[in-house]
């Protein structure tokens, strides 16, 4: 499948991004590795693309006090290589080493990586395989072919690097040149929970810089369920990260992927606050996870399965984390 013809804007700076961003329909083309199988696919129509390679302040690691400023256009094998990231935010160490293999690492990023758009087997399928069938919800139809009747998209956003960021608190660094300028907010608020439209990002912002707080008395865990373990995404996965003061857990964060059309973030009220690590039931934290999942059977693997997974990760994840506090 040919890569269409499409415009490429290279601006030098980042204010020249945004002047861009603000004056053109365009999409930020980052690493690709996401972006550019769409356009193939035709499941991505872009006349217009603004590359970000030339962007130096989108880039590298940078301790800040008590936070890590992570340019957004940082590849995951500099985080997953990062001796700093390793030992004082090792679940996102964790979670990069987790991403495809090594040759995809090396070129995508950790915001091509979070603002990848959500999955389905009736979406994500060749062009001649789409023409077959009436279009989707998600793309620009009016049913769900996975569940025939509804209206609703069930699609399935299926990134590591958003719940581990959203479970150690992790915030983003947006900026504009519209009214509002800058703006730092949490990662899980760039989540709409529609599977047609997944992401919140405007497409006159850009994101620049992750901001990962560094804790004391932490520990934290990554857990993913894959076929393939050299590439694929997860059909499960699950990031859990805890704070203990004075040797019982102060707070407890479990946060799915491949939950639904965002990462979930699981309720964790009365299962671990308050407690000694020892004490703490794994099976209540399966237990936490709601039984309304959005999930249904567009995946490789059916939807009980994946769901009696995220169960299992979930715990696996959670008694790492608790293992390393």
């Amino acid at each position: 499948m040919r890569l269409p013809y499409f415009e490429l804007f290279e601006p030098a700076t980042v204010p020249e991004l945004l002047t861009i961003l603000k004056r053109e329909q365009v999409r930020p083309l980052a690493g690709g590795t996401d972006i550019l199988p769409l356009m193939r696919f035709g499941l991505l129509q872009a006349a217009k693309l603004v590359s970000l390679r030339n962007l130096p302040e989108l880039k590298g690691i940078e301790r800040r006090g008590e936070t890590f400023s992570i340019g957004a256009m940082t590849t995951l094998s500099e985080i997953a290589g990062s001796p700093i990231i390793e030992k004082d935010a090792p679940l996102l160490h964790e979670a990069a080493l987790a991403v495809a293999a090594p040759p995809i690492r090396n070129v995508a990023t950790i915001g091509g990586n979070v603002f990848q758009n959500s999955r389905c087997l009736f979406y994500n399928q060749s062009a001649a395989w789409r023409r077959e069938r009436q279009p989707c919800l998600k793309a620009g139809g009016e049913v769900c072919l996975a569940v025939p009747g509804s209206r609703k998209c069930f699609s399935v956003y299926q990134g590591d690097i958003a719940p581990a960021l959203i479970a150690a608190g992790a915030k983003v660094q947006i900026e504009s040149k519209k009214k509002g300028g800058s703006r730092e907010v949490p990662v899980e608020d760039l989540f709409t929970g529609r599977g047609a439209q997944p992401l919140s990002l405007r497409s006159w912002e850009m994101a620049t810089h992750f901001v990962v707080p560094v804790l004391q008395n932490t520990g934290s865990g990554y857990a993913k369920f894959r076929l393939r373990s050299a590439i694929d995404y997860p059909l499960a996965g699950a990031a859990a990260f805890v704070v203990a003061r004075k040797g019982t857990i102060a707070s407890a964060r479990l946060v799915l992927s491949a939950a639904g059309p965002g990462p979930v973030i699981v309720p964790l009220d009365g299962v671990a606050a308050g407690k000694r690590p020892g004490e703490i039931d794994l099976d209540a934290i399966g237990r936490a996870i709601p039984k309304n999942l959005p999930l249904v059977n567009n995946h490789i693997l059916p939807a009980s399965y994946r769901r009696e997974m995220l169960s299992v990760f979930a715990k696996r994840a959670m008694k790492t984390a608790l293992d390393r506090v």
